[in-house]
């Protein structure tokens, strides 16, 4: 026969945790033992006496359980006397350090590991959680941070709290449960074919740029910026930095880096300052393309494409993958901002990863497969601003706690009020880069009207005014951002003011996500309507012209207002559940400031459409 706990412990002591888990009857049972020191077997009426001390925890307010119905108050008001309450972690936060210490030696023994010590910004993650599992959830903790570190400190970058369920990401559908999807993820097809015909399309497009034969380069440079560019962007949505993960300048340098692999540690400055040098570098790709036009300029494309491959090549063979893609790319650091808003996300089931992975292949490899490019645990993921897609932790997690799931777009805008203090690097550096997105799509408009006619006069220098006029409208933006972040602070003073800018600020990525599409109306619907011409241009009869096909000017005025108002709205939406979650409150006072942001860009977005002049042509 099997005996049970009770019979077992004769004479000893028992501990029975979280017994707020324990269902009602054997809370009735567990009650009836401590008053009369009896119990009875599963299945026997026989009562049989136990002299064993019985201890019980309980890590929630059981009082609570007791006023909804879920725990016995017979048991409680048993229990309440004889109750001692331990201070929680979250309460006496200044032994965590101490703790720590205590944890890492003790894994540093069990791993063969030499880590000294842990970086301020990482303790400075510890100190600022509440650790609802107590000191359980900070050994569990330090235990992944010890087997993630190879050097000697342990960082941001090591350290997972949470976990996120995957069931509050949205909608929550894995994708994996489709076997097909599953199989073809795990194949090597993925993402390897996709890579190649990349490549190909990449050394295809810089031979006709580079070849002036019959009006193959200009007609090239034009379909790159007509259809090229708008189908990044908007890919965004449906798949987030998928393109990243394809892009030919990585695979390309994959390629040199096998070859050629210094690896040398990436210096401190570029993960801090990074993304504030890829900001920079957005705006000056984006003012050489419209200062040089770009699009009608075949050699200016050509170098663009090559400095970018260049930089690329030369960051992998100093300091690897992730050095470029994650921290410097200018068009990386734009995908990122913009996949906050996609419909997919790959994301982990921590419960598994806690409790059954030793080993985070997902973040170092397999010998068949290759380590995450971007240098990332997926169990330490709560953003998709780095994930390329690449399914290299799919294939290696042997414990399938990899989930690519289907949700809300948007969703972790709202989950994570955009602010993820697990991020390496400048997370603040996206509060200067969303109202550039939004400023340069008003400059570039505002260069159509007829009155940018009247102001070009006034100055001589084409590169002037065009840096003049980018200049008030990021000043214009950024201020009012700013300002609303401010008003957001007084409703709430908890949090610094930097966070704040950060949370109000990604509120209105879905607008500035609207203006960049809308943007894009024009030449994608009249570049993807010339393809068969410049085809039949080259190769074919000059008398198809029934091909050549542009939209209306009403039709492409209406679309690009339809996706203006849509995505205000969805600005408007995500500010609400932004600051209904910072403040704890709601009310149109709280709201105001966002709206009327809003309203101001919406306005200035359909200003600028409406009267822009005329429709350009792709060729």
């Amino acid at each position: 026969k099997r005996l049970g706990y009770i019979e077992v412990v004769e004479g000893g002591t028992i501990v029975i945790e979280n017994i707020e888990e324990l269902s009602l009857s054997v809370q009735n049972k567990l009650l009836t033992y401590l008053k009369t020191g009896f119990y009875k077997r599963i299945g026997s009426n026989e009562r049989i006496k136990s002299n064993g001390r019985v201890i019980l925890t309980c890590g929630i307010d059981i009082e609570e359980l007791v006023k909804n119905g879920h725990f016995s108050k017979e048991l409680y008001n048993f229990l309440i006397p004889q109750s001692i309450v331990l201070i929680p972690l979250r309460e006496r936060k200044k032994d965590i350090h101490e703790l720590v210490e205590n944890f890492i030696e003790k894994y540093n023994e069990i791993e063969g590991k030499r880590i000294m010590a842990m970086t301020k910004e990482a303790m400075n993650l510890l100190l600022a959680y509440d650790w609802p599992n107590n000191i359980d959830e900070l050994e569990g903790v330090i235990r992944m941070a010890v087997n993630l570190c190879d050097e000697y400190a342990l960082t941001p970058a090591h350290i997972t709290l949470g976990p996120i369920s995957t069931e509050t990401t949205g909608i929550g559908f894995n994708l994996l449960k489709f076997e097909r999807i599953r199989r073809f993820i795990l194949s090597k097809l993925y993402p390897n074919v996709f890579k190649i015909a990349m490549v190909i399309v990449y050394f295809l497009v810089m031979l006709l740029l580079l070849s002036d034969f019959n009006g193959y380069a200009k007609n090239t440079s034009l379909l790159v910026w007509a259809i090229g560019w708008p189908v990044i962007v908007t890919s965004l949505l449906l798949t987030s930095r998928l393109f990243c993960g394809l892009c030919p300048f990585y695979a390309i340098a994959e390629v040199v880096q096998k070859i050629l692999n210094l690896r040398l540690k990436l210096p401190n400055f570029i993960k801090r300052q990074g993304p504030y040098i890829g900001v920079f570098g957005f705006a000056l790709i984006l003012c050489s393309e419209h200062i040089t036009d770009m699009p009608n300029y075949p050699l200016a494309t050509a170098v663009l494409l090559l400095s970018i491959l260049g930089f690329t090549v030369i960051f992998y063979v100093l300091y690897g993958s992730a050095s470029w893609c994650r921290y410097l790319c200018p068009l990386g650091l734009m995908n990122g901002i913009y996949s906050k808003l996609s419909i997919i996300e790959i994301r982990a089931n921590t419960s598994v990863c806690y409790s059954q992975c030793k080993y985070p292949a997902c973040y170092k490899g397999t010998e068949e497969n290759g380590g995450c490019p971007m240098n990332l645990g997926v169990f330490n993921m709560y953003t998709n601003e780095d994930c390329t897609l690449c399914g290299q932790c799919i294939k290696n997690c042997k414990h399938d706690a990899i989930n690519l799931n289907l949700r809300v777009p948007a969703a972790e805008l709202v989950r994570d009020s955009g602010l993820n203090s697990y991020r390496e690097g400048s997370t603040f550096a996206i509060a200067f880069f969303v109202p550039m997105l939004i400023a340069v799509v008003l400059a570039i408009n505002l260069r159509k009207l007829s009155l940018y006619d009247y102001f070009s006069t006034k100055i001589n220098s084409e590169v002037v005014h065009y840096a003049l006029i980018c200049i008030f409208f990021y000043i214009l933006c950024f201020g009012l951002i700013w300002l609303g972040a401010i008003a957001l602070k007084k409703s709430n003073s908890e949090g610094s003011s930097l966070e704040k800018l950060v949370w109000y600020t990604c509120t209105f990525i879905p607008i500035a996500f609207a203006g960049e599409v809308s943007n894009h109306v024009i030449t994608f619907i009249n570049g993807f309507g010339q393809i068969l011409p410049v085809v039949n241009l080259h190769f074919g009869s000059y008398k198809l012209g029934i091909l050549n096909q542009q939209a209306s000017t009403e039709m492409v005025k209406f679309l690009q207002i339809m996706i203006i108002i849509t995505g205000t709205v969805a600005s408007m939406f995500i500010g609400k559940k932004v600051v209904k979650k910072i403040t704890k409150t709601q009310g149109w006072n709280k709201v105001l400031s966002i709206y009327f942001v809003n309203f101001v860009f919406c306005g200035l977005f359909i200003f600028v459409f409406l009267l822009r002049d005329g429709l350009p042509t792709v060729w």
